[in-house]
């Protein structure tokens, strides 16, 4: 399309679009005053300036006409955008005035920021909160067993332990599991390389243990738990069994998602909304608080059975002996701020929790 003002000489190329086709079309379109005239190849359409919109001009986004036909006009280079504005008698937009002042334009950005950090931080939790009420133990429990099958297709393997070390961990985690448990509460032993020594709750009642969690508490590679090991082991499991017990898994699957749904809004791509789920569970991040009543949870339970929440302290103290080790070639600032961020508690605060927890008995 070629704009053409009289008197100056001006032409620019621009494109047009009908509104009917994707295809644009090169044509000219000259001012008249009062009307705008396109004319192209074999044909002509004259629109009323008075009825002709200019959209918010940016600097790296073409300017854009729309006529009240539904049909629009792109001119693409900064000098045409600027006689543009000049012919449309262009008035700045907020936002636009607002980019032409960094201070602004930063100001904007903060304030984004804060908000989106505020709904992720505040708003989705609640919201999860009260959703997770509404959600039937049952379709749960359904959730749960589709999530399972999804990570043993694409990211378990079968354990290689045992039946004798599996039956010991199923038969801790029935000792463990309440008499009036919210879900039935079943173990799922398997095999990952890619995640160590883990445990983690399933909505709907599945507590899943690698292999790797196991033999990290073993003396020998074919041995049996000893009753120290064992009750290492019995922390971890009270400690799932309190997350369901408090639906956390269903809750967490909840506001992950919405952060998901959130982004993708944002951002314009929900391809992955809805492939997401079995990875959601693996990285999920529960709230501090969350972490703290699944604890508390772990440490009542373990001293209704006799056993000393010391156990706890100890299964933390190995697991997080390389983390450790990592962490502490920060700097200590570094190392405060992200315990700070962190969604779970410091594992050297939970093992002082869990000590406090055994002294307090």
């Amino acid at each position: 399309m070629v704009l053409i003002f009289p008197g100056e000489g001006d032409v620019m190329q621009v494109l047009y679009f009908d509104g009917l086709h994707a295809q644009h079309r090169s044509a000219e379109l000259q001012d008249h005053g009062d009307v705008l005239e396109l004319i192209g190849e074999a044909w002509t359409q004259r629109y009323s300036k008075a009825q002709t919109q200019l959209d918010e001009l940016f600097l790296a986004a073409p300017g854009l006409l729309r006529f009240p036909d539904g049909s629009h006009a792109e001119v693409q280079a900064a000098s045409d955008k600027q006689t543009l504005r000049q012919m449309m008698a262009y008035q700045p937009g907020l936002v636009e005035r607002w980019q032409s002042r960094w201070m602004l334009a930063l100001l904007a950005i903060v304030l984004m920021a804060a908000m989106l950090f505020s709904v992720y931080r505040w708003l989705i939790p609640a919201i999860a909160d009260r959703a997770v009420n509404w959600v039937p133990v049952v379709t749960e429990r359904e959730l749960g067993a589709k999530l399972m099958t999804a990570l043993d297709e694409h990211t378990f393997k079968p354990s290689l332990l045992t039946d004798a070390q599996i039956l010991q961990a199923e038969q801790l985690l029935k000792r463990i599991k309440p008499a009036k448990a919210l879900f039935p509460i079943h173990l799922e032993v398997r095999d990952s390389g890619q995640f160590g020594p883990n445990a983690f709750a399933l909505p709907g009642g599945t507590v899943v243990v690698t292999d790797q969690m196991i033999r990290l508490l073993q003396t020998g590679k074919d041995d049996l738990l000893n009753p120290e090991a064992e009750e290492r082991l019995a922390a971890v499991l009270a400690h799932e069994v309190g997350h369901i017990q408090y639906r956390h898994p269903m809750r967490g699957l909840i506001s992950d998602s919405m952060v998901t749904v959130m982004m993708a809004t944002l951002f314009g791509d929900f391809s992955v909304v809805m492939t997401v789920a079995p990875g959601l569970l693996l990285k999920m991040d529960y709230s501090r608080d969350a972490e703290s009543e699944a604890d508390a949870y772990a440490f009542a339970r373990l001293q209704a059975l006799g056993i000393s929440p010391d156990r706890f302290a100890e299964l933390f103290e190995m697991l997080s002996k390389k983390s450790d080790s990592a962490m502490n070639s920060l700097p200590i600032w570094m190392r405060k701020s992200l315990d700070y961020v962190s969604s779970h508690p410091n594992p050297r605060l939970r093992i002082e929790r869990a000590r406090a927890a055994a002294a307090a008995k």
